[in-house]
């Protein structure tokens, strides 16, 4: 397993990871349209276009090529996407992308990353150290706890 900045050519595939995780794990925290606004935003086009906009992507590869889970940051400081593939829960995978971004992160001089977590995710992102900072919200249809991640040292 290697961890790598992804390209234009890995969009379908994050797409498909991203799209296939909400639609498995968090359908909860959407509505209906919430969810369907997801799906726009979460395209393989838009992961492309966010690329090319100045969006980190890391993709987690496995020995055989197959992307195992894929990290966004937004700007510097904020997690937009984090998910890993169903057959790859709790090997890692997760751990290792987002210590690979904080790493990306803190080399920038960033104190602090931001996330809007699913209900899923909240206590992964506890166990790597975010705290939340306010009640769950709803957004375009979309549940989200805000949280945070302040850099030490």
């Amino acid at each position: 397993m290697h961890i790598r900045p992804a390209t234009n050519a890995d969009a379908k595939a994050i797409s498909t990871l991203v799209i296939g995780s909400v639609k498995s794990q968090l359908a909860a925290d959407f509505t209906a349209d919430g969810l369907a606004l997801f799906v726009d935003v979460s395209a393989h086009e838009k992961v492309a276009e966010k690329i090319a906009a100045g969006y980190f992507y890391w993709v987690a590869e496995s020995d055989c090529g197959r992307i195992a889970g894929v990290c966004a940051l937004r700007g510097e400081s904020h997690l937009y996407n984090l998910f890993t593939c169903a057959d790859w829960y709790r090997t890692g995978v997760g751990r290792a992308l987002w210590a690979h971004a904080l790493s990306w992160a803190k080399a920038r001089g960033v104190r602090e990353v931001t996330v809007n977590s699913s209900s899923f995710a909240v206590a992964v992102y506890e166990r790597f150290g975010f705290v939340k900072t306010g009640p769950v919200y709803e957004s375009h249809g979309i549940l989200a706890t805000p949280m945070v991640y302040r850099v030490v040292g």
